[in-house]
């Protein structure tokens, strides 16, 4: 009945928001595949015939959720000279990873190794300006879009360091990034920068939401 009930791609939902991605059936049929599911019904059908008093269900749930930024998260990202690197944001760590996804996107952006880089906790005497609320499962995407706009500053900052020091070793000299955030505090360059994701408009005919997520699970229960 619940596949039967599916959008389709295209379609509007209640909320005015179009359905122009669509994956629900692909998920549906992947978890049916890896949970085993019609064994699985066959086997708690059998478990309720057998037992008087204790029973067993078995459901499969998808999921659409709709996502709207409409707030403002901010970083600060500040490279000391021994390549250590130090971020503060806006976003709770409340173990859905935030942190290591702001680190890895860092990482990536600078060309810096993650060891080196260090997210403040947030607390009630620490913490970044311009932040709103951890929640709706937009903190991580937000923080981390705000860290790429801080660590791209940075990366321009760098470039004349960069330059200077190939044109030192020759066309193939490879500066590690240690040798570059060493060289731009010898020069006096600031390598702090700050970044800041501001609300966004969503697309249009998508109901006042960024985009859709999707998907599924299944859950086994004895009572």
């Amino acid at each position: 009945v619940k596949a039967l009930n599916f959008y389709t791609k295209g379609q509007t939902g209640p909320t005015g928001d179009k359905v122009n991605y669509w994956n629900i059936p692909t998920l549906w049929s992947q978890l049916q595949q890896s949970s085993g599911y019609m064994a699985r019904i066959a086997a708690v059908e059998a478990y309720n015939n057998a037992n008087k008093w204790r029973k067993k269900g078995l459901s499969m749930v998808p999921v659409k959720f709709s996502v709207n930024y409409g707030t403002d998260f901010s970083s600060l990202i500040d490279v000391y000279m021994d390549g250590s690197v130090n971020i503060t944001q806006g976003g709770v760590e409340m173990g859905q990873g935030l942190f290591t996804k702001v680190a890895q996107v860092v990482s990536k952006t600078l060309g810096c190794p993650m060891d080196l880089i260090t997210l403040q906790p947030d607390t009630t005497i620490l913490s970044n300006h311009k932040f709103e609320v951890s929640g709706g499962s937009i903190a991580s995407e937000l923080s981390c879009f705000s860290a790429m706009e801080a660590a791209n500053k940075i990366v321009q900052q760098l470039k004349p360091v960069k330059a200077g020091l190939i044109t030192q070793g020759g066309p193939d000299t490879k500066p590690t990034w240690v040798e570059m955030a060493t060289a731009a505090a010898n020069m006096g360059v600031k390598l702090s920068a700050t970044g800041q994701t501001k609300g966004t408009t969503p697309p249009p005919g998508c109901g006042g939401r960024q985009y859709n997520s999707y998907s599924a699970a299944l859950a086994e229960v004895e009572l």
